[in-house]
């Protein structure tokens, strides 16, 4: 089993989609405290590697982490979203649902009677998928450090792990390894992803070891964009232009605050290649200004 890690460290988690673009198995996933008392917290760690392990493997541990996908990923919390928007597009098609997303006929509450078990999920992540991409969240993981997840593809040669670590700009978050770990770690910046998709996949198909596919493009295609009719709307209203997703702090975050963040940020803003606005009402609203440098000193960091 090939295994991609998606490293983010934007704190906002709780309601991330499961996709399914074409061959990949995508799972948003986070170490979930819910069931650990004030007196088992120190479980945690063991618990978030065995649950790693097992997720990299078609593996789900026990029935309670079936539930905890079940929850997260098929149930609404609170008033805010419909059952459609917060539906997984993954979990909310066959075999789990008697339709695709995109099928008018599909309704997740009555489309999808049945809820999913643990052997479902193996069988159908063994059987229908050769790859597994986890979303790891930084702030998610034991001591907020990648350590553990380096241990975990460590400990078995069932799977061959990469990680693509993804950062992203400051003013855009917070409003809101050894060296033979080199060539298995690329570091990506969320606004070059955001701003040419389509252009990127092809170099991070090759890191991943895959071939380019058209499946795979024509979803990312679909992703990166808004929808364009009514019926798309309804079935992924989570889509939206990527390049003005990643832009949308410029226009909705205060100038006093950007002030603060890059006064506390300046030097990550530096290392990865992002420019400071320095009080610069025009250039933060001015969307044809590119504050990003080609060249940044992290590059360096994995392939010198």
């Amino acid at each position: 089993m090939a295994v991609m890690l998606y490293l983010a460290t934007s704190p906002k988690t709780y309601n991330a989609n499961i996709e399914q673009p074409g061959p990949f198995n995508q799972l948003a996933i986070s170490v979930l405290e819910s069931g650990l008392g004030r007196g088992e917290r120190s479980k945690l760690p063991r618990q978030s590697f065995q649950w790693m392990q097992g997720v990299f493997q078609c593996k789900f541990v026990s029935p309670k982490h079936a539930n905890d996908l079940q929850h997260y990923y098929r149930k609404v919390h609170g008033m805010r979203r419909s059952r459609e928007t917060q539906a997984s597009v993954a979990l909310s098609s066959p075999p789990f649902c008697h339709f695709n997303t995109s099928d008018p006929r599909w309704n997740l509450k009555d489309g999808c009677p049945e809820p999913f078990d643990q052997k479902m999920l193996e069988e159908v992540c063994e059987k229908k998928y050769n790859m597994t991409v986890v979303k790891a969240l930084m702030a998610r993981l034991p001591k907020n450090s990648i350590e553990q997840l380096i241990n975990v593809c460590d400990s078995s040669k069932e799977f061959d792990c990469k990680l693509l670590f993804l950062v992203r700009d400051p003013r855009g978050i917070i409003p809101s390894s050894q060296a033979r770990w080199r060539k298995r770690i690329k570091i990506l910046r969320y606004e070059d992803l955001a701003a040419k998709p389509s252009k990127l996949l092809p170099d991070l198909l090759e890191f991943a070891g895959l071939p380019m596919d058209e499946t795979a493009s024509n979803w990312l295609d679909l992703a990166s964009h808004k929808p364009k009719t009514e019926s798309e709307q309804k079935a992924a209203p989570w889509r939206e232009d990527s390049f003005e997703g990643a832009e949308r702090w410029r226009w909705k975050v205060l100038p006093y605050e950007i002030s603060i963040i890059e006064h506390y940020c300046s030097h990550v803003m530096k290392l990865l290649g992002y420019k400071r606005l320095d009080h610069s009402y025009e250039m933060q609203r001015n969307l044809s200004v590119r504050l990003l440098d080609d060249d940044f000193e992290a590059l360096g960091w994995l392939y010198n």
